[in-house]
Parts: structure tokens; sequence; C-alpha cells
């Protein structure tokens, strides 16, 4: 802190100094000592309030302006100490608006004041507009720069219960609320403006807007850092096995990410997430099975792992023989089983064979197959000695007609 040599007279116990009530009605306050020798605690009495009012001026622009009130006769200085202490003061009612430089893991920014220390910004509302992105690493810092001056250190950003900010928390192509706490000297998290400013009572920290992870892999493993993050999994449409951590890797309660398979392009791939480490997922030891177009939360209470709103796959464009188009619907139920519904379109010629494959398997190969025809033909049939868990036969008797037929198929599937 900046010192004050404009020390106070006479204050100290038993100073020899007039009593008020005898101060005011005494003459020579008015007329000032004449000639003689003045009665030392009345002098005590005038110095003193003289040298109070001047110590507190001097202690006010130390404590404010960050510079040093010295008693060196430099009344130019001082003047130039106090007003600066004087738009300080004034200015720490009024929040500033800045826009940031840098990056979202190390932010700057320039203050258009002169001060001497960051101890000056104390619990000024500082709103910092972001504009490169969501910060990637722990407790990101802020520099500050005064007008005209030289930067301070870089300081940490923490959240309002003085916890490291966490990745994702800064940023976002918004306005950061923040304020220097100068007894820990760091900056605060506050509020978040064009954007989601739910504060976490428990953390401090800022509700994330977080832009999907596209993640591009046949297999990995959930971690901390996928925590409020939309993952969109792919495999360039070959199948994926990820794994939810157990025992002393399991994630920590309140963790959470939403999962879709993405797997769109080639041939049909689903994604079996894994409880591992004697970790449940729904109560169950068996994986969870998301096929192309489906997605779920998926929440931790420390131990276990649970997930809700999985969505149906609508649509399947690829993955199924001739180049026909084929459409379904799962829906689950408990231990992860459901029942599916599949359907699709297919030109048959005469006395040709096709083989039908499925988006998904069903439990078994008894699954009921329908045919609906919408040409000419009337001799299609369903080879059942063909028929797995994944598809089909459909062969043309008419060595004449040809058309096209509609197939459908209902079943279980795990």
């Amino acid at each position: 802190m900046a010192i004050n040599q404009l020390l106070p007279f006479a204050t100290g116990v038993g100073a020899g100094v007039i009593d008020q009530a005898s101060w005011a009605g005494l003459p020579g306050r008015l007329t000032g000592f004449v000639a003689g020798i003045a009665e030392p605690t009345q002098v005590n009495k005038a110095w003193r309030q003289g040298l109070f009012t001047s110590a507190m001026v001097g202690q006010f622009t130390a404590d404010n302006s960050g510079f040093d009130t010295l008693d060196d006769g430099d009344v130019a200085t001082y003047e130039a100490h106090f007003t600066l202490a004087i738009q300080n003061v004034a200015s720490r009612g009024v929040p500033l608006w800045l826009q940031a430089g840098g990056t979202a893991d190390a932010l700057t920014a320039t203050v258009p004041a002169t001060f001497s220390t960051l101890n000056s910004l104390n619990g000024v509302i500082i709103n910092l507009t972001v504009l490169s992105g969501y910060n990637t690493v722990n407790a990101p810092t802020l520099t500050i720069t005064p007008s005209g001056g030289s930067a301070f250190a870089a300081k940490p950003i923490v959240r309002r219960n003085n916890t490291s900010a966490k990745p994702g928390e800064i940023g976002g192509f918004s306005t950061v609320q923040m304020a220097f706490d100068s007894s820990i000297q760091n900056f605060r998290l506050l509020n978040r403006h064009g954007g989601n400013s739910i504060v976490d009572p428990g953390t401090g920290a800022l509700e994330r807007a977080m832009p999907p992870n596209n993640i591009a892999s046949p297999a990995r493993t959930f971690s901390a850092a996928d925590w409020g993050f939309v993952l969109l999994r792919s495999n360039g449409g070959a199948t994926m096995a990820d794994t939810l951590p157990g025992g002393s890797g399991a994630m920590p309660s309140g963790w959470n990410c939403i999962i879709r398979n993405h797997n769109f392009s080639g041939a049909f791939g689903q994604i079996t997430i894994s409880p591992a480490g004697g970790a449940l997922i729904d109560g169950f030891a068996t994986a969870k099975v998301l096929y192309p177009g489906a997605s779920c939360a998926i929440l931790s209470d420390g131990t276990n792992y649970y997930t809700v709103t999985e969505s149906m796959f609508p649509r399947i464009l690829s993955g199924t023989s001739n180049g026909n188009i084929t459409a379904g619907m799962i829906w689950r139920g408990s231990g992860n089983r459901g029942m599916a519904l599949c359907w699709g379109a297919l030109s048959v010629a005469p006395s040709g064979a096709y083989n039908v494959l499925l988006p998904f398997s069903y439990e078994t190969s008894a699954y009921a197959i329908t045919l609906g025809y919408g040409g000419a033909g009337a001799g299609f049939q369903v080879n059942f000695g063909n028929q797995s868990v994944g598809g089909f036969d459909i062969g043309n008797v008419s060595v004449s007609a040809g058309g096209t037929v509609h197939w459908h198929t209902w079943g279980g599937v795990v």
C-alpha cells in the first residue's frame, strides 16, 4: 500500500489540547493569537485541527491514487495524485466496459485511467467482451494495463467461491462480468451478458453454452473434460466402443454430457457405451447402444451412470443393399432392451434375388417380416432360410413380372 507522510499532531492519549467547548468560545480563535506567550493547549488545538485535516487528505490520496503522499514540498505532484484519487473513487460506482485482447486463456485489457496498482480497481465492476472463443485451461488469467502505463502482472480469474475457473467458463463470444478482489489478488467471476448467465451456487461457476465437440475415433474413454459438452461421435461409418470409467476413476457426482451417434457416412456403425471398474449404467453392467442419429444424456452420481432423453433414430440413408432406402425406430425399455420397426422399398426385376441389410440387429432371426407390392409382379417372397438377425433375402419367382416391393420388419432388439 502507498504511504502517507503527512501525519496528524497531538492525537495521543493525554495530549495537551484545550477541550472543544473552551476552544469554540475562545476569543483568540477568531482574532488569532496576539503578542505575548501563547497558551500551549490553545496552540496545540489549532495545530491539531489543521494537521488532522491535512493528514486525512494525504491518507485519502495515498489510499486511492496508489502513490505515496510525501512531505517533500512538491505541491504539483501532490495535487496530481489527489486529483487521480478523486477520479478513481468517482469511477468505482461506474462499471468499466472493456474489449479483451489476447486469448480466452490469457486475456488482456487496457483501462482508460491512470493508477499505480491493481488495488485501485478493487470492487470495480469490469464488463469484458471476449471475442476469442472459450478458455481451454483451468484458472485463465487477465492482464490489466492502465492508460499510458505499464501492464500489471497477470492475475487468475476465479469463481465466486474462489475456486479456479474451469475450461469453457470464460468467453463464448460474450461479455463476462468480473471484479478485482484485492484481498486475494484475483478477478472474481460475477455474470455473463449475451448468453446464459446462471450461476451455480455450489461452485460459483457460470453456466456454459458449449459448442458441440466432434470426436472421430473407433474407441474412447470418457473424461472429466467432457463435462457439459455435446459429443458428436463418428468413425467413418464403422462401429465404435466407448467406455465410462468406474471405481476410483468414476466421474464425480453431477458430471454429465450428451452423446450423439454422428455416424452417417459409409456403412452403418453403432456406439456401444460400456461401464468399467464395477460401475453400472442404468442399473446394469451391460453396454448402452446408440444407433446412427440416436443420442442420450449421461449423468454420474459419483459411482454409477444413468442415461436420459434418448432419441430414436429417424432415418438411415445408407447401409442397406441394392440402393434401397430404409427408415426405422427403436423404443427402449427396461434393461436397455427395446422394440424396433424398420421398413424400406426395393425395385425387383423378374427372377431377381435381393438381400436386405437391416440398420440394426434383432434379438433373434424370428422377427416379423411383411411384404407389400407396388408393381405388377405378384411373385415376391421371403427366403426364411437366409434370414439372420441383421437381414433377409427377397426373391422374385416370376420370370416375367417385376415391380416394387415394400418390406416391413418388427421385433425385439438389444
